[in-house]
């Protein structure tokens, strides 16, 4: 595989300051076109007017990322980004985490334990037009993209603006976004974009831009020839330009790239391939002649001691040339962390430098929690004689750091705290919503299933036997009618979060959940 870096030796040969086509540039490096600037002016666009989904989609290696890095600069003055780069099997909890901590001061009223939908509105209330971009969104699973889409719905619905959608990625992303479609009752406005690789005359523009701003001021060691193939072997993504570009250079200067077998480039004599291992066998034949004269002589002269030498002889070497410099590592749109919880509260990791929402450069990494959450499915299945087969159960997770030393947790009281284990009722409870709302909102419980069917929550619940307190409500989503079923009345967050394990594993493959009391108050429909 080609190294994408050149020498220091092949720099100043060339007459470069810097490699003209290492994968980390500054903005001088970007090259424009009015060719190149249509889709990001597409972009940001239709992002301004928050109708529509936006992807920005092309090949791999045709210059995505880049092209969102430009959206970045040239939207932050209207737009308000929060940019990240997805990853394989990425849940939604863990992107609720890095939204709710880029933009946790962004605007007063906004609280922590909001949920998403209320926490994004209370955003737009304030004036601010968030938009979330995700690079690498073709790795984003179909269920997650639905639940955002659900969650932009919500918002438009409580405030009357959306907030802004952009998936940049493989063509792949527009096969995920039409199951989500199929999934919906009405289809999702959406609008498309295509990256494109370069035409022959902007492959040629491109390379002369970039060896002018590695430094190039004499005529360029690439000739017409070579720009028409780099063309061809690259087939005009720049990822690929970058590296063929760079193995051409190199080869100028090892003197390989001339036409003719014995061209040099005018490169000296002493700097050839050849010169090294030639010398060397002229001294060694010169040392052999010398050896055997002195060995030779007359038959009465007793033979003669060569010296003793002190040192080996030390021949010429070929001329060294200096180790390729390491190029730097490409700036790239910071990846998901994995949040600690998926519930109304969110536990605050440690503080994080964020830029002011008008002005901001491409995202900071925001720093991984300490394990992944347990994420909340949507919707979640339905409970039936036996709960359909949910995603893999997360590893257990760290107890996060609170942001303020906790008190202790007073001890359970008999009749408003469940715990299956020592210490729990032997029947179980059944309440309905009437229960729940004679909850403190500060308390936490443990929500198990969601279902649209009530009959079967009901037999669910009779099925599984939790002995303790457990309870149905029913919620509205969507304008449509659901039935979630809730176990236990705990303290706190830590104490109900506690429970979870000692649950029985048929129920733990529905990924139960923690919420407050009071987030359970708001959503019920009666």
């Amino acid at each position: 595989m080609a190294n994408d870096t050149l020498s220091a030796d092949c720099l100043e040969r060339l007459g470069l300051r810097q490699p003209p086509f290492a994968p980390a540039a500054g903005e001088d490096f970007l090259y424009s076109d009015p060719g190149i600037d249509m889709p990001v002016n597409t972009v940001l666009r239709h992002l301004e007017k928050d109708q529509n989904v936006v992807l920005l989609k092309g090949e791999k290696g045709a210059g995505k990322s880049t092209q969102l890095l430009r959206i970045l600069a040239r939207g932050r003055d209207e737009l308000d980004f929060c940019a990240f780069k997805a990853r394989e099997g990425i849940s939604l909890a863990a992107i609720e985490y890095t939204v709710r901590q880029y933009w946790k001061d962004a605007a007063p009223g906004v609280q922590s334990n909001d949920p998403l939908d209320r926490f994004l509105g209370r955003l737009v209330e304030a004036g601010m037009r968030p938009v979330l971009a995700i690079d690498d969104a073709q790795l984003l699973d179909t269920e997650v993209l639905k639940e955002l889409i659900q969650v932009r719905r919500r918002v438009h619905e409580a405030t009357g603006h959306r907030f802004g959608l952009l998936l940049v990625g493989e063509p792949e992303v527009d096969e995920r976004i039409q199951s989500v479609d199929d999934a919906l009752d009405v289809p999702e406005a959406q609008v498309s974009v295509q990256v494109r690789a370069f035409t022959p005359e902007q492959t040629t523009a491109y390379l002369r831009h970039r060896l002018e701003a590695a430094g190039l001021e004499g005529p360029s060691p690439l000739d017409q020839e070579a720009l028409q193939e780099i063309h061809q072997e690259s087939g005009g993504l720049p990822a690929r330009i970058n590296t063929v570009a760079t193995e051409r250079l190199r080869q100028h200067c090892e003197g390989e790239a001339g036409a003719g077998s014995g061209a040099s480039g005018g490169t000296p004599f002493w700097r050839q391939r050849w010169f090294g291992p030639a010398l060397a066998g002229v001294l060694l034949v010169a040392a052999l002649v010398i050896t055997l004269s002195l060995l030779g002589g007359g038959e009465d002269e007793e033979p003669r001691r060569l010296p003793v030498q002190s040192e080996p002889l030390v021949l010429p070497d070929q001329p060294r040339r200096t180790q390729p410099e390491t190029a730097p590592q490409q700036p790239q749109v910071p990846e998901l962390p994995a949040p600690d919880e998926t519930s109304g509260e969110t536990p605050a990791p440690a503080p994080q430098e964020r830029p002011a929402p008008r002005d901001r450069a491409p995202v900071p990494e925001p720093e991984a929690p300490a394990a992944e959450p347990e994420a909340e499915p949507a919707p979640e299945p339905e409970a039936q004689g036996q709960p359909p087969e949910p995603e893999p159960t997360p590893e257990p997770e760290a107890t996060p750091e609170p942001e303020t030393a906790p008190e202790p947790e007073p001890a359970p009281t008999s009749g408003a705290e469940a715990q299956p284990g020592a210490g729990a009722q032997d029947d179980m409870r059944l309440h309905d919503a009437a229960w729940i709302r004679d909850q403190e909102r500060s308390r936490y419980t443990i929500q198990i299933v969601l279902s649209s069917s009530e009959e079967r929550i009901k037999a669910y619940a009779r099925e599984v036997n939790l002995p303790g307190d457990v309870a149905w409500y029913h919620t509205r989503r969507d304008g449509k009618d659901f039935y979630a079923l809730i176990f236990g009345s705990y303290p706190g967050a830590e104490a109900a979060r506690s429970a979870i394990p000692a649950l029985p594993a048929e129920v733990r493959k529905n990924q139960p959940f923690i919420r407050s009391f009071g987030s359970v108050q708001d959503i019920m429909a009666d």
